[in-house]
């Protein structure tokens, strides 16, 4: 490792509030490449942030076991939601999208960073769940083109709002019960 390098991992990791910048930052990125670049951009998008997360982000390698089940849990919930008919996809496939089940991955690593203060006010997890969660699906749905809501959209929202509702804070719970958040 260069020495430069170096420098840069020893300040980001010593400093919480460059983690927290770091770790939001490249979630917005790696989410935007999800979206609009499709499987191949979204998996080479996951790879290096998982790798810059664990170098520059990660303080404790046990949240690897973090990331990876929140993912399964993730992925399982949306193969539900296509199952339910609640997202379709337009090429009538009925698992969701690569580049919908590998931005669970990168969604992971952020409860342990950027949302982890979210777990000390749990009504506000619940509100940020509510409102963000939908949001993000309506927004990648309307920039990727291959996933569509069912109709009416305001049930599929009102059911997103409340699954996600419950889903963050309890993620940001189990995180802490488990030590990794």
């Amino acid at each position: 490792m260069t020495a430069l390098a170096q420098r840069l991992q020893t300040r980001v990791k010593n400093s919480e509030l460059g983690r927290l910048v770091l770790n939001a930052a490249l979630f917005e990125v790696v989410w935007f490449a999800c979206v609009w670049g499709g499987d191949g951009m979204a998996a080479a998008a996951v790879i290096a942030l998982l790798a810059v997360h664990g170098w520059l982000v990660m303080r404790d390698t046990a949240e690897w076991r973090f990331i990876a089940a929140v993912a399964l849990v993730g992925i399982a919930g949306d193969c539900l939601w296509f199952g339910f008919g609640v997202f379709q996809r337009t090429d009538q496939m009925l698992l969701p999208p690569l580049w919908l089940m590998l931005l669970w991955l990168a969604f992971a690593t952020t409860l342990k960073h950027s949302f982890a203060k979210l777990g000390n006010f749990w009504w506000l997890a619940a509100l940020v769940g509510a409102v963000a969660g939908p949001l993000s699906y309506l927004a990648g749905a309307a920039l990727n083109g291959g996933v569509e809501f069912a109709q009416p959209l305001w049930l599929s929202f009102a059911a997103l709002a409340v699954y996600w509702a419950v889903l963050l804070p309890g993620l940001l719970y189990w995180g802490r019960k488990t030590g990794t958040v």
